[in-house]
């Protein structure tokens, strides 16, 4: 546990003259647990750091046996931030250097730069303690920063700025493959690609190789990536903009003359560029929740695209594109006629017949279907008429695209590219949400997947309440298993061979995440 008490303030001067008062934000990023998000403390002037006993309250308290009741000590003087380990029996690494209390040096304050990394461990870091402490302080962080974890392939294991990559960071001066991470036995290798002075190890610009222990951090440009057994806990920023918000307090429909509840207390948000997977099982009301947010069924709550409110707002519910699973398109005309009828109707984008036309071949090609633009929808294959009844909907230029099963049907090669499809539809910035029963025969979903929604049925009243909404990582840890087909057995009743364990996880989901 982390913990930033609020005691009397140190006193200033006590290590170096100097008016008390930073003179630029300061933050330190605190790693501690692989499977916990890091801790982001702001640094409030002069601030001790330790371990929380009886009669002593550090200003920064770590819940660690390697940390000492007063490790270290913040400092703040008119030119920057210092440190100082203060009675620490294992001492302090700094950037790879120990200083301890048998030393003098440990006596002196370090002033500290940007992206230094302290180490609280073993004195032999090679064999580094279970519950040692990583802290990196920094003046760069972006407080809009979202943590995400990713856990290393055997094989070598891509960084960069493309999505192809297995650690997809956000950085404008990043590379589209900027290093590789190898792992190994008793850490990983690091390769700089790029051959860029914008990664660092120990807060030192590293061009060549470059082996990583547990609870090593290294950084590439302002990402910072946390190694311990076999996985990466990594920042990006996302600076998103408003996208479609969901709060229904319930959706119903009319069963012999009586309110017939189907969802309830579904909250959702939906970012531009996501790509949301929805899961659960059989009557969860996967199918009910797209129709709801369509304004087909009748529903008690709220929802907005970009924050206005959807209700009697035409403009705003034809930005959405649906495919249901039906293929609503018309099988026996050409490609191109169908999706040009479509575009002239309904597109909202104002273009000439020449960059119509070009706009059309331009969605065609990137759907592979642009060699079949002339051919009759019902002689194509049913992989290629999934992705002419998508590319029917793309010509519209909607923000958001609904899909019911889209994969269905499919074998799984046609799957993952019908994935990988869509995936570059998120890419560009729209909000793309499916129903899927075949994701788990795809690989990586984190790499496809920005979100994931799982609803459960209830095994009290029978209605369809959400279970989890994040990250596949976070839904994997927040249900304890190793794949996403696993929830779906926690969650799915026992007369349908589940575990019957849905109620359990809804109320840990609204517990953790309160709405109103």
């Amino acid at each position: 546990m982390i913990r930033k008490s609020m005691p009397a303030p140190v006193k200033r001067g006590l290590i170096t003259p100097g008016h008390g008062v930073a003179p630029q934000n300061a933050y330190l990023i605190i790693f501690t647990d692989i499977k916990k998000e890091a801790t982001v403390i702001k640094l409030d002037g002069n601030m001790s750091l330790g371990r929380e006993v009886p009669g002593n309250t550090p200003d920064i308290s770590l819940d660690s046996p390697i940390v000492s009741r007063k490790h270290g000590l913040f400092t703040v003087n008119f030119d920057g931030f210092y440190y100082q380990d203060t009675d620490s029996f294992n001492g302090t690494f700094i950037n790879g250097i120990l200083y301890k209390r048998d030393e003098n040096p440990c006596r002196k304050p370090i002033k500290l730069n940007d992206g230094d990394v302290l180490r609280l461990d073993n004195r032999d870091v090679r064999n580094s303690h279970a519950d040692a402490v990583t802290i990196v302080f920094s003046t760069s962080y972006d407080k809009r920063s979202k943590w995400r974890r990713a856990k290393l392939k055997a094989a070598s294991n891509p960084i960069g700025l493309s999505r192809k990559n297995l650690l997809e960071l956000d950085s404008s001066q990043m590379a589209y493959h900027y290093a590789d991470v190898t792992l190994q036995e008793t850490g990983c290798m690091l390769c700089n690609t790029a051959h860029r002075n914008n990664i660092w190890y120990n807060n030192r610009p590293m061009t060549g190789h470059c082996f990583v222990r547990s609870k090593d951090v290294f950084r590439v440009n302002q990402n910072y990536l946390f190694y311990d057994k076999g996985e990466i806990l990594y920042n990006i920023c996302l600076v998103t903009e408003p996208g479609l918000d969901v709060h229904l307090a319930e959706t119903h429909v009319a069963d012999k003359m009586k309110k017939k509840v189907l969802l309830k207390d579904i909250h959702v948000t939906i970012d531009k560029g996501d790509f949301a997977l929805i899961i659960g099982g059989s009557g969860a009301g996967k199918s009910t929740f797209m129709n709801s947010v369509l304004g087909k069924y009748n529903t008690i709550g709220t929802i907005s695209i970009g924050g206005r409110p959807t209700s009697g707002n035409s403009e705003l519910t034809s930005g959405i594109a649906y495919v249901p699973q039906t293929l609503p398109i018309r099988k026996e005309e050409r490609l191109i006629d169908v999706v040009t009828d479509t575009c002239i109707l309904r597109c909202k984008r104002k273009m000439s017949k020449t960059q119509r036309t070009q706009f059309i071949m331009n969605t065609l090609d990137s759907l592979g279907l642009k060699g079949k633009a002339n051919m009759e929808i019902k002689k194509l294959s049913g992989g290629e008429q999934r992705r002419a009844a998508i590319a029917n909907e793309v010509v519209t230029d909607a923000d958001i695209f609904f899909l019911d099963e889209p994969d269905s049907g499919l074998d799984p090669k046609s799957g993952i590219e019908l994935m990988n499809n869509l995936k570059a539809l998120s890419d560009i910035g729209k909000m793309v949400m499916l129903i899927s029963h075949n994701y788990a025969s795809y690989p990586s979903p984190e790499q496809i997947y920005t979100k994931v929604i799982i609803l459960a049925k209830s095994n009290r009243d029978g209605i369809g309440r959400l279970a989890f909404c994040g990250s596949v990582p976070e839904a994997l840890d927040f249900f304890d298993v190793e794949a996403l087909k696993d929830i779906t057995k926690l969650i799915n009743p026992v007369s349908e061979n589940g575990e019957g364990r849905a109620d359990e996880f809804v109320e840990k989901y609204r517990r953790m995440h309160p709405y109103g």
